[in-house]
């Protein structure tokens, strides 16, 4: 959910970007600036591409500004993953200790063979 929501930032970032200069992204030439819901819908897609480390080149930001802000978004959507992973594992880690101490507490100590 977190990960859609971030997108959606960016997405409305690149919208106002393209809005106040056209020439920031090389979207088809029939997406005009008057055409706001297309141009959202192109940003939503350019995003989500962004964020998931895809990339196919349809949509490309042309100025310096919009290009580091897809970069930012491409880091911030791989560390994001990252995170997460490390999370679930650190979780998993931290059960599987927690059950093997209680399985021992509740195993009867075993007379050693000598």
């Amino acid at each position: 959910m977190a990960y859609f929501f971030i997108s959606s930032i960016f997405a409305n970032l690149y919208g106002l970007i393209y809005f106040l200069d056209h020439r920031s992204f090389n979207l088809p030439a029939a997406t005009g600036a008057s055409q706001f819901y297309t141009v959202y819908t192109e940003m939503i897609y350019f995003s989500l591409i962004t964020i998931v480390g895809v990339g196919y080149g349809d949509i490309v930001p042309l100025l310096p500004f919009p290009r580091m802000l897809a970069a930012m978004e491409g880091v911030l959507g791989h560390f994001y993953v990252a995170v997460l992973v490390a999370w679930l594992v650190g979780t998993f880690i931290s059960q599987s200790i927690e059950l093997r101490e209680k399985e021992e507490e509740r195993a009867p100590e075993q007379p050693m063979d000598e």
